[in-house]
């Protein structure tokens, strides 16, 4: 017997940072595609993953106790369900990101509180195994991993990275544009000839902007391989729910921008009004995603206005136009776990909506 189809997973916005009961957030759901621009702690990209992954399962369990009940006395195929609840083929995440080690020291050094909490439990222990993570150390090897990325076709064990076992239900991107950028310490040289808008630096102060030799192209070009991966990945299994694809980018705010051109021999030889005008023609990234993306499916996380004494901005708002409204978030220290020495000293960070 085939089980019936799986209708769309629709993902709650509230679903980008950890879950809470007291504020559980907007109920407002991600469109697909979808683009989140602004800051997110580094965690994000896996609680959208697990948020899914809960949808996925309790989708495909409706489905075969619907199947049952519409097909007394026939067994439910192997492949789908063990007849005691578990899934034997269960939907899994695709996460691409940057380097590895520093996706990793980002979450060493949020040190969220939900994952000191529940990261030890077997079911998040379960769901995280099920999200296939490839890091990119430059953007050349994340626009060929997206152009190559494909299901494996044959039985064998698959050892290259291009190849998944199965279709990823949800496919994220997280701080990608990072692989265009560069420290703003290395381009210090420049500084006093390139006086633009220095917006590709996150509201938390990563210290990095665009690679002078970036495009608006480029970049669009990495979201528009993207979508054409999660288009292959839901051709392969037309039966089943669409492939969803997520990109958030924490580093990168509203004002955000890139030239149209990058700079040629010539400009860079001509004289300073020359230049200038050249480099004047940007575009805004947020701009270029709407364009892509539809306008639509674009969500913009900024900052709100903080008192001048405060270092650290701990407030912010999700703008959402389909929403018609803003949805407020906050980042405050926490106090350290219970078997910590010192529990009431301020340990880690957590997110909430309020």
């Amino acid at each position: 017997m085939v089980l019936p189809e799986m209708t769309s997973i629709h993902l709650p916005l509230s679903s980008i940072i950890p879950p809470s009961t007291s504020n559980p957030g907007p109920s407002h759901t991600v469109p697909v595609p979808n683009y989140i621009l602004g800051p997110l702690p580094p965690t994000s990209p896996l609680h959208l993953a697990l948020h899914y992954l809960d949808l996925a399962d309790d989708a495909t369990r409706e489905c075969a106790s619907g199947a049952r009940h519409d097909n007394e006395g026939q067994n439910i195929t192997e492949d789908e369900h063990d007849g005691k609840g578990a899934l034997n083929t269960p939907t899994r995440v695709l996460l691409v990101t940057g380097p590895k080690a520093a996706f990793q020291d980002a979450i060493e050094s949020e040190d969220e509180r939900w994952f000191r909490e529940h990261g030890g439990w077997m079911s998040v222990i379960q769901k995280l195994k099920r999200i296939d993570m490839r890091f990119c150390s430059s953007a050349k090897q994340l626009q060929l991993l997206l152009t190559l990325l494909s299901k494996n076709q044959n039985r064998q064990a698959n050892v290259d990275s291009h190849t998944l076992d199965g279709c990823p239900g949800l496919v994220i991107l997280w701080n990608v544009a990072e692989l265009f950028m560069v420290s703003s310490v290395d381009t210090r040289l420049r500084a006093s000839e390139v006086k633009q808008d220095n917006s590709s630096k996150s509201a938390e102060g990563s210290g990095k902007q665009f690679n002078a030799n970036i495009c608006i192209s480029d970049y669009l070009n990495v979201l528009a391989a993207a979508r054409e991966t999660a288009n292959h990945f839901s051709s392969i299994n037309p039966s089943g729910p669409a492939t969803q694809l997520v990109v958030i980018e924490p580093n990168l705010t509203a004002h955000s921008s890139l030239p149209v051109l990058p700079p040629s021999a010539q400009a860079e030889s001509s004289d300073v009004w020359s230049r200038q005008m050249t480099r004047e023609k940007r575009i805004l990234v947020v701009d270029g995603a709407r364009h892509l993306m539809g306008e639509s499916n674009v969500a913009v996380i900024q900052q709100k206005p903080q008192e001048e004494d405060q270092e650290i901005p701990t407030e912010y708002e999700l703008i959402v136009r389909t929403a018609q409204g803003t949805f407020a978030m906050k980042r405050q220290p926490c106090k350290g776990g219970d078997w910590t020495a010192q529990q009431d000293e301020l340990h880690g960070w957590q997110w909430e909506w309020q």
